[in-house]
């Protein structure tokens, strides 16, 4: 995947302009998901412990960042038993429900 120079530059700006980690993010899934039609992106970041993930940005999936929660991870960053099953169904679900495959 390449994003074009100024797709780049649009974001370089953002965060130099000191715009809200959230909205950076949210502006990177964009540009990942515009590659392919029906692409979707999250992205995840971790606790500060490093001991759980969140859902940080996913633009395409309405209320799912609300409905996976936190993902709890062990020991190098492996998810927990069940937790990485979980939040594949809850994709495949948002998939479905949104019409774009499953």
């Amino acid at each position: 995947m390449l994003l074009s120079s100024e797709s780049v530059l649009n974001l370089q700006r953002l965060i130099f302009a000191g715009s809200p980690l959230s909205e950076v993010l949210t502006k990177i899934a964009q540009l990942v998901e515009s590659q392919s039609e029906g692409m979707l992106c999250t992205i995840w970041l971790s606790g500060e412990e490093g001991n759980e993930l969140h859902c940080a940005a996913a633009l395409s999936l309405p209320g799912f960042r609300a409905d996976v929660g936190i993902v709890g991870v062990g020991p190098k960053g492996i998810p927990r038993h069940g937790a990485l099953s979980s939040t594949l169904s809850t994709i495949k679900r948002y998939r479905a429900d949104s019409g774009t495959g499953g």
